[in-house]
């Protein structure tokens, strides 16, 4: 069915969610507009989220949708909001509780008496099956999701589903502007909807892992952290915070979710006949806050090993290699492989090509003059625990830190005191070329004056079954080949 004009376009939103109240609830009106989840100043951003969904359902004026549907969608969020904070034990009382049932009734309404009738008599039945069934759907998704977050299993395809679950409503909404605007909706689009919900959630769940844990709300973010602690590690507050925070699971935690914000955008991006533009800039501007947020607490988790009294003595011992031998070669690689930075940046089959051709690769290293790089390594029991290297070039090689959490912290402590001794000592160019997965490498730099410049260089990954392949390119010149931008950074010399 094509757009239409309403007289409703020229009201204020405003007057029309106090009207649509009045409508349906008459006296209960006054309590439902009191909650918080109605307020007016909720709109404009109902607004431009209905504008979002409209272009993705094909609207030609994604604009006017935003402004007529918002109060009805505004609504369905209410709903939601108050359903889920009753599961959580977070319900603001009675009112809150008595207003699940309200809202969920003024949206049928508004359903059922300004959309239904611009919508075909054939194609009405199917709309009506459809809102039922995502509501039904997101409602066993709280379920699943409840019984999950009261246990310490980790995370896995269970909660992934759940949470697709639990996009519903969003998604349900982008089905009925595609029955508004006569068209079905895109299986593809409400996919990458799904996923990118979850992938918010994700991120939610980094500001409120205090409340969750003292609540006994064992998210994602909590389950998967105390996978990570040490075998006989109680699960209390500050064993989760110092593994969080100080063994590195915020930064992997993140690192994976802005990844994956990364994926959906080039999904949407690859969509045919749907214009993807709004929802892109979007997930776009979120992915820029966790970047954001990531850098900080990198920064200044690192800043703080480097300052703290006692980082000296606390740090292990550094073992300075003049050259890259060839036994050294190979236990770097193996260290390599126990990242898990390395592990996402390169895929299993770029690892068994390494390791049966290391010889090889050695061999060129030789001759390319990398050999000549001063390694740093910090060690126990003979084996890596932390490295960099420092070429000839003045690049410096991306850091390698594996081990127990407390391993961890006492290796980068060193090769912190030895990166700023060498920035101290050293007059000529330093940089590096690292890929987006190594945002700690990334941040300790920038905090050391080091500059991100523009680079044609990519990381190209192309999955082959079970082996994925990883190579450094200019271009792509390969179908199916996934390119990720490099960071490059530099520190000016300080030559005069």
């Amino acid at each position: 069915m094509a757009e239409h004009e309403s007289v409703r376009d020229a009201l204020d939103p405003g007057i029309l969610l106090q009207s649509s109240a009045v409508r349906f609830f008459s006296d209960e009106a006054e309590h439902l507009l009191a909650l918080r989840q109605l307020d007016v100043e909720l709109l404009p951003a109902c607004h431009a989220n209905v504008a979002i969904l409209a272009e993705l359902a094909g609207w030609s004026e994604p604009e006017a949708a935003g402004a007529e549907f918002a109060v009805p969608y505004l609504v369905l969020l209410a709903h939601c909001d108050l359903l889920d904070a009753a599961v959580d034990g977070e319900a603001n009382g009675t009112t809150d509780l008595l207003a699940i049932a309200g809202t969920l009734a003024r949206f049928w309404g508004l359903i059922e008496d300004d959309l239904m009738p611009q919508v075909g008599p054939d194609k009405r039945h199917a709309m009506r099956q459809s809102i039922r069934i995502r509501l039904a759907e997101r409602s066993g998704a709280l379920r699943v999701e409840t019984l999950r977050r009261q246990t310490w299993e980790p995370p896995n395809a269970l909660d992934a589903a759940a949470a697709a679950g639990r996009s519903a409503c969003i998604v349900l909404f982008y089905e009925i502007l595609c029955g508004l605007a006569g068209r079905e909706p895109n299986i593809e689009i409400g996919g990458a909807l799904s996923d990118y919900l979850h992938a918010f959630q994700l991120g939610d769940d980094l500001g409120d892992w205090e409340a969750d844990l003292a609540a006994g709300n064992h998210t994602e973010l909590l389950r998967g952290c105390v996978t990570r602690l040490d075998s006989g590690v109680p699960f209390t507050g500050d064993a989760i915070a110092r593994e969080l925070f100080l063994g590195g699971h915020y930064e992997k935690y993140t690192a994976q979710l802005i990844r994956r914000i990364d994926e959906i955008v080039e999904r949407l991006e690859r969509i045919e006949d749907v214009k993807t533009d709004r929802l892109c800039t979007y997930i776009r501007g979120k992915r820029a806050d966790a970047v954001f947020l990531l850098t900080e607490v990198v920064r200044t988790k690192f800043d703080g090993m480097a300052a703290a009294p006692g980082s000296s003595r606390d740090a292990a011992p550094v073992v300075r290699h003049s050259c890259l031998t060839y036994p050294l070669f190979q236990r770097l690689i193996r260290a390599a492989r126990a990242q898990p930075e390395f592990q996402q940046a390169y895929g299993d089959g770029w690892w068994w090509l390494l390791w049966r051709l290391r010889f090889l690769i050695y061999l060129r290293y030789r001759r390319d003059g990398r050999s000549q790089a001063e390694i740093r390594v910090v060690e126990r029991d003979g084996e890596v625990i932390g490295a960099f290297g420092l070429m000839p070039n003045g690049e410096l090689s991306t850091a390698i830190v594996v081990g127990t959490p407390a391993e961890r912290r006492s290796a980068m402590r060193a090769l912190l005191i030895e990166l700023d001794q060498h920035l101290t000592q050293s007059t000529d160019r330093v940089w590096a070329m690292t890929g987006s997965d190594f945002r700690s490498l990334t941040a300790v730099l920038e905090s050391r004056g080091f500059t991100r410049l523009p680079t044609p260089w990519s990381r190209a990954t192309l999955s082959l079954g079970p082996w994925t392949w990883t190579w450094t390119t200019r271009r792509n010149t390969l179908p199916g080949v996934r390119l990720e931008q490099q960071v490059y950074l530099v520190r000016a010399t300080t030559r005069g």
